[in-house]
């Protein structure tokens, strides 16, 4: 699990179809929440009431019912980030591409002298 929590600070996907990211804790959002966060710390207190923090983005979006998705009841503050979260998904529908994961430096080739540099 390490591998991938230092996988994701060094990468974003660029969604397709949703099924190698996670809905929480990958940057894909790229929108109003944040340019460079995941849900969790973008909406840290709708992320508190999460029943799967490990759910991919498309099993997310095809849920039906992003209420589905939560312990309810939730807060106030959670309902406005659920909102805003709601008004980003419909923004941006998925498709039948596959997700590209993309790295900090621009490029989908990985190349470790990349790494060294930052």
């Amino acid at each position: 699990m390490k591998f991938l929590d230092d996988f994701r600070v060094l990468a974003s996907p660029q969604i397709g179809c949703g099924d190698s990211a996670l809905f929480w804790l990958d940057k894909w959002n790229g929108q109003p929440l944040s340019l460079s966060l995941s849900l969790s710390l973008a909406a840290p207190e709708l992320f508190s009431f999460a029943s799967n923090r490990l759910i991919t983005i498309q099993k997310a979006f095809s849920s039906g019912d992003f209420a589905s998705l939560l312990q309810l009841p939730i807060s106030q503050m959670a309902f406005a980030q659920m909102e805003e979260i709601q008004a980003v998904m419909l923004s941006r529908p998925l498709d039948e591409d596959n997700d590209k994961w993309v790295y900090e430096w621009g490029s989908s080739a990985f190349a470790s002298s990349k790494i060294y540099r930052r």
